[in-house]
């Protein structure tokens, strides 16, 4: 099981592990998604919703 990486909205690498994800949305800006831990932890990363939701897939 590996973590997956993604760039912060600050173009800072961070690294989610994907059993950890409850949830994740596209942000009201387009560009952006939000990946939900739980129900109060979350980190906003750049990219499509798609193209995140594959990534963590991937990384099971």
């Amino acid at each position: 099981m590996g973590l997956a990486t993604f760039l912060n909205t600050d173009g800072e690498e961070v690294l989610v592990n994907p059993q950890r994800v409850t949830y994740s949305y596209q942000s009201t800006n387009k560009e952006e998604v939000v990946i939900k831990f739980g129900k109060d932890d979350s980190v906003t990363v750049q990219g499509d919703l798609d193209r995140v939701r594959q990534e963590l897939r991937l990384n099971y």
